[in-house]
């Protein structure tokens, strides 16, 4: 795939862009189990209640944490 692309950028983007399609709707006419589907979805509340446990446990608000990073 990479040699049919050649030395030009756009079309290594254009074949990519084609693929990326083609996995969309080989995914999308497929769907999803059961069992994957509450899997994800097990896993998608599991995140969130990591992520709020991790806000809550920031020691400094977000523009001190800008000022620090940009300190450096």
């Amino acid at each position: 795939m990479m040699m049919a692309a050649g030395e030009n950028g756009d079309e290594f983007i254009d074949l990519m862009l084609a693929q990326a399609k083609l996995h969309q709707t080989y995914f999308s006419e497929r769907g999803l189990s059961s069992a994957m589907e509450a899997q994800l979805q097990r896993e998608t509340i599991e995140s969130i209640q990591q992520q709020k446990l991790l806000e809550a446990s920031d020691v400094i608000s977000f523009e001190q944490f800008l000022a620090q990073q940009n300190a450096r």
